[in-house]
């Protein structure tokens, strides 16, 4: 009685057991392939091919050899019988064979061999899906180790039944539960200073934190995994962290790191000659290939795994995958062969979760099949495809799997949706909707909201629909950081699962100035609402990180001086809601008359950035007044009329890329009449006034060639006119190192970091960055570097980066601007979306810190008075001399 109530208080008497219990939120599950149906079948097999090795009785270190309990005196065979089976697919005859070791344990009171046979069961129920069995096989064994002795040997098989416990929650789409039973594992393994099954457990719990979205924790635990591994011989251990390691890295989008080390993870596999692992591995070389715009690649990866895989279960994702990529090729008659075979194959699988969401992911791609290959033969009719989607509800239902009962039946909506049959679409969606509700998983809730908003929508019932789609945004809205986690992944789109959601709720919440009735000051504030969260949204895609603190502001909070311009591009309309301080909220839909938004937006850019001459500045004042009349002449006399001067920017798509200052309104630009700034959000605005005190400048810049870039040579005439302003400390060359810089911001309580070097802005994060001496910072790095001084009260007052441009032919470049102005942590960001001549740029510098030396001017104010001094020279009046430089966030 004794030891059980010890094991009882070990087991479940601890604060971190008790929270296991309690803890009851589902999270999004990792996704399997590229399919665009978030599913767990990937996960599952990254998982178990490492515990199968633990749990069977097998070392890891070298393949084939038992690490069975010495106690065992009974047919010592039966684990690498189970073993077998299990790896084959043959789960069946594994239960079997471990039903029958269960029992002869049992007559010869072998408790530990009991113990393990009762694990290795939970595992195989696991793989049927079969959660009940598992449960209370899972509950039996943590049964006996009660019955057993406080010894090293009892602990560790305490750890290795909470592995599978883990994997149990994992794969129940709990990791958050699944993290905290493999911390308890870890700790085990700690305490006995067993390094092998502490780090198995810190490998587990790597894959945990990416399916919660915590991908820098999952690459700093598999980092030190793979540091330890380094020194270890190469197994089949090493081989598996690596693997992670490579999913994860590719995850937040470094993908050549990612290729080389699941490179260096399918060697070892190789070496070991492990049909399973080799074939996982190569489905992850061939993700990657994927992201990495790589298709052949990845088709060559995929065909290897078919021919590498023992099972049945990889050879079907494999062909999943390659099935997927045929249809982004258009690759028909590939796409056609693939989905027979795959047809065929599900039907040997047993009734399991592995194959319901091979089911749900077959079908999604024959719905994409059918609407993109309308016209070739044979075709995949309707019912084959809700075929699917049916056996695999029944078969979810039987297994008690709600979510992915609720995937499937979600999915036969979105097979009514397509085929236009909107009641039948609206029941499927609504069981779905309530099975996610019932298990607290906004994250498929949110998309059976959208496609429900989008069904009611297409019935005529417009306000049911904005309901629908409000409540979508809410899930979105709470899933900020796991959202992240799923749209970082290869086979979830932002831009096509997320974006579109904000986009059609504003469609619809401004429906009604169609018809020529004016949206609803209550529907206006919900659009408004709408757009920022949705700017608040590519800024988590973009950084794969729900990092933004955002408050709600008024605009009579920040200045009552300026007005908010949003704007938002739908489609072949063009929306924007104008913001006045203390006032109603005014909208307007211009009349574009054939004109297409995007056509104009490019040739105004490419006038506006290709244009040197004054003779070509016809070229661009005919588009740049294009977009005036479009955003501001509709609410000129209400700006006057306001006392408005300054004029806030929150834009979209395309928009972002246009430099607002320099809009014609056919006699003056917008900066002549106007200061002018652009912001991410108004949400992430910092309401305080530049400190008045005498400013405190660190500069750095590069003006010889450097890392395969030109020199700049008007860099040192910049930096010394600056110098002649304000008083300024001045790295150059040589000595703008990252090491020099980082020593400088920590050394300095600086207000203002002027940085004139070559940077690139992009809306890839990788590929926005600046570059010094020795380095390119990007953006992440660069936050770390202007807060190395713990000591400094204040955030950097305003960042200045001249010499940078936008990503060539990214219509989304700017987005890394904005980026950069979030991340760096300033409260301002000045900074140049092309590279201007380097005359030009020192006037205009110098004329801006003349200006913000004064009381009272705001920096859009000392913005505007520098770029009006440079249009006024005749040398330098085109646009593309003055209007290069925009100020993003705090513009006071």
């Amino acid at each position: 009685m004794e030891l059980k109530s010890f094991w009882h208080r070990r087991l479940f008497g601890t604060s971190r057991v008790r929270r296991l219990i309690s803890l009851r939120k589902p999270v999004p599950d990792i996704l399997l392939d590229l399919m665009g149906c978030k599913i767990k079948m990937n996960q599952g097999l990254i998982i178990s091919s490492l515990i199968v090795a633990v749990v069977f009785g097998m070392a890891v270190e070298t393949r084939g050899r038992a690490i069975a309990p010495q106690e065992l005196t009974v047919n010592p065979d039966y684990e690498k019988q189970a073993r077998r089976h299990y790896e084959s697919g043959r789960y069946r005859e594994a239960i079997a064979i471990l039903q029958r070791a269960i029992a002869t344990y049992a007559n010869q009171d072998d408790i530990r061999g009991e113990v393990t046979a009762w694990r290795n069961l939970a595992l195989v129920y696991h793989e049927l899906g079969e959660w009940q069995q598992g449960r209370q096989a899972i509950v039996e064994s943590f049964n006996g180790i009660q019955d057993l002795p406080e010894t090293p040997e009892t602990q560790k098989l305490i750890a290795q039944s909470l592995d599978v416990k883990g994997q149990l929650k994992l794969s129940a789409g709990r990791p958050e539960d699944a993290l905290e039973t493999w911390k308890v594992a870890s700790d085990i393994y700690q305490e006995i200073g067993d390094s092998l099954g502490l780090t198995r457990s810190q490998i587990n719990q790597a894959q945990a934190l990416q399916a919660l979205g915590l991908y820098a924790q999952a690459i700093k635990t598999l980092t030190s995994v793979k540091n330890y591994l380094e020194q270890q011989p190469d197994t089949l251990l090493k081989a598996q962290a690596l693997r992670s390691l490579g999913d994860v890295l590719r995850g937040v989008g470094q993908l050549d790191e990612s290729q080389a080390v699941l490179q260096q993870s399918l060697k070892i596999a190789e070496t070991h000659e492990d049909g399973k692992a080799i074939a996982t591995t190569l489905l992850s070389l061939g993700n990657t290939a994927r992201l990495q715009q790589q298709p052949e690649a990845a088709l060559n990866w995929y065909q290897k795994a078919v021919g590498e895989s023992p099972s049945l279960e990889i050879t079907i994702q494999a062909k999943l995958n390659q099935l997927n990529l045929s249809l982004d090729e258009q690759q028909w008659s590939e796409a056609l062969r693939l989905e027979r075979q795959i047809k065929q194959e599900l039907d040997r699988l047993p009734t399991s979760q592995v194959a319901i969401y091979a089911r749900i992911n077959l079908a999604r791609n024959q719905m994409k099949l059918v609407k993109a290959s309308t016209g070739i033969k044979p075709r995949i009719f309707p019912p084959q495809i809700a075929r699917q989607l049916v056996l695999a509800a029944r078969d979810a239902s039987t297994l008690e799997d709600k979510r992915a009962e609720s995937y499937a039946l979600g999915n036969l909506g979105t097979l009514y949706e397509q085929n236009q049959r909107w009641e039948d679409a609206e029941k499927s969606t609504q069981k779905a909707l309530l099975l996610a509700q019932a298990i607290n998983a906004p994250d498929i809730a949110y998309q059976w909201q959208w496609q429900l908003g989008r069904i009611l929508g297409e019935r005529g019932e417009t306000e049911g629909a904005i309901a629908s789609y409000s409540k979508a945004v809410n899930h979105l809205q709470s899933l900020r950081s796991d959202i992240v986690a799923i749209s970082s992944d290869v086979q979830f789109s932002f831009r096509e699962t997320v974006e579109p959601v904000y986009r059609e709720l504003v469609t619809l919440l401004l429906s009604s100035a169609q018809k020529g009735i004016t949206p609803s000051q209550e529907n206006l504030k919900q659009a408004r609402e709408a757009i920022e969260a949705l700017q608040l949204a590519e800024l988590d895609n973009f950084f794969r990180d729900a990092c933004l603190d955002t408050r709600s502001v008024n605009i009579d909070e920040i200045d009552s001086n300026s007005a908010i311009f949003y704007t938002i591009i739908l489609g072949d309309r063009l929306e924007i809601i104008l913001a006045l301080p203390g006032q109603p909220l005014r909208h307007h839909s211009p009349s574009l008359e054939g004109e297409n938004i995007e056509t104009t937006l490019k040739k105004m850019v490419e006038a506006l950035t290709l244009a040197r001459e004054r003779v070509l500045i016809e070229t661009f004042l005919e588009p740049s007044q294009n977009v005036y009349n479009w955003i501001v002449r509709p609410f000129e006399s209400e700006l006057q009329n306001s006392g408005i001067t300054n004029l806030v920017f929150v834009s979209d798509g395309a928009l972002r890329n246009i430099p607002m200052a320099s809009l014609y309104d056919g006699k003056q630009y917008l900066a002549e009449n106007y200061s002018v700034a652009t912001a991410p959000s108004l949400q992430l605005i910092d309401p305080k006034a530049l400190a008045r005190e005498e400013v405190q400048v660190l500069s750095a810049g590069l003006s010889e060639a450097r890392q395969g870039f030109s020199a700049l040579p008007g860099v040192e005439y910049e930096l010394e006119r600056i110098k002649a302003r304000v008083p300024v400390e001045i790295l150059l060359n040589r000595s703008f190192t990252e090491q020099n810089f980082e020593v400088r911001v920590r050394e300095l309580p600086v207000q203002i970091v002027h940085l004139a070097t070559h940077g690139e802005f992009s809306s890839q994060l990788e590929n926005t960055f600046l570059l010094t001496w020795d380095e390119k910072i990007d953006i992440d790095e660069l936050n770390s570097l202007l807060r190395t001084d713990k000591r400094q009260r204040q955030p950097i007052e305003l960042l200045v980066l001249s010499a940078c441009k936008t990503a060539a032919g990214d219509n989304r470049a700017t987005l890394g601007l904005a980026g950069v102005a979030v991340r760096a942590g300033a409260r301002s960001t000045l900074a140049s979306l092309w590279y201007v001549s380097d005359e030009a740029t020192a006037l205009l510098m110098t004329g801006f810190y003349r200006e913000l030396a004064k009381p009272d001017v705001t920096k859009a104010e000392a913005l505007r008075r520098a770029q009006q001094e440079v249009l006024q020279n005749p040398r330098f009046s085109h646009p593309y001399f003055w209007s290069a430089f925009v100020l993003v966030g705090n513009w006071l």
